[in-house]
């Protein structure tokens, strides 16, 4: 039962550790389960790093390694099921795009609609769905309408400025919406490239962390493989207490260099406007019609 349970112990450690280094790189992802950026809801994860730590605690006949085991395997995943800096950059440079696609509708002199139509013709890549779903909804709906749906299918605070300045343009005018929308790219391409450049500082964060899982792990490792009578010393409560405190250390250590190595997001001050909001534009707009 020892050999099974080291084998076993080492083997969740060295998944939470590949889990921690593919949220570190924002690219990898677990084949066929998850990707980055997919959500995974508070009660998964509680039941995959429960079931988890309560095997290994079983086996070993140590709760407190257990605990430990279910704690990493929570933060790696937690960090690999949030936010993908890289995709959402690539998405912020879509709606800069986008909209600059716009704006030379506009110069062109095109109206306002009519821009927003073009622009669907000619989508980036990343906003190849949504704005196909935008163009289906302007067939049927006003143009303010059919924009705040955009923004309820792109998640990404870039584009909210962009909707509402359109929104307030086509409902009260503007007096220069080219040179508004020039505004507008320049402000998301300045944002997005500020994020690109935050997340590359923290790379040493990345690695830093990275460094620190891997020593832990190939030390539990090969303390399991030349000694493995090690862990009668931490069965009794004296030594789980031990035990415990040096996990615990690595789980504060692992979780602060997590959350260094991910920069904060911007904020997102345009949300999706509630059907309160959506009446009262809407009254607004019948009684002074464009």
């Amino acid at each position: 039962m020892t050999t099974i349970g080291v084998g076993l112990c080492g083997a969740m450690v060295g998944l939470a550790v590949w889990l921690l280094v593919a949220a570190a790189s924002g690219h990898i992802a677990l084949p066929g389960l998850l990707h980055p950026g997919d959500a995974l809801g508070p009660r998964h994860l509680l039941a995959i790093t429960s079931a988890c730590g309560l095997l290994v605690a079983v086996v070993v006949q140590i709760p407190v390694l257990g605990v430990l085991t279910g704690g990493l395997l929570w933060i790696g995943l937690t960090a690999i099921t949030g936010p993908s800096v890289p995709a959402i950059t690539r998405m912020g440079d879509a709606v800069a795009s986008w909209c600059e696609t716009v704006r030379q509708e506009l110069e062109a002199g095109q109206p306002l609609r009519a821009a927003v139509v073009a622009s669907c013709d000619m989508p980036p890549e990343p906003l190849a769905i949504p704005l196909g779903r935008l163009a289906e909804r302007l067939e049927r709906q006003q143009l303010p309408d059919a924009l705040w749906g955009l923004r309820a299918d792109v998640d990404h605070a870039a584009i909210g400025p962009i909707i509402a300045a359109l929104d307030i343009a086509y409902r009260r005018g503007a007096g220069d919406l080219p040179r508004l929308m020039e505004n507008q790219v320049e402000a998301t391409r300045h944002r997005v490239a500020m994020l690109r450049d935050l997340h590359a500082s923290r790379a040493k964060h990345r690695r830093a962390m990275a460094l620190l899982l891997a020593l832990f792990a190939v030390s539990i490792a090969v303390l399991m493989v030349v000694w493995p009578a090690f862990l009668a010393a931490y069965r009794p409560l004296v030594g789980e207490l031990v035990l415990g405190g040096i996990g615990g250390a690595v789980f504060l250590a692992v979780r602060s260099l997590v959350r260094l190595s991910q920069p904060s997001l911007p904020p997102d001050f345009f949300a999706v406007r509630d059907a309160a909001s959506t009446q009262t534009a809407r009254a607004a707009r019948t009684r002074q019609p464009l």
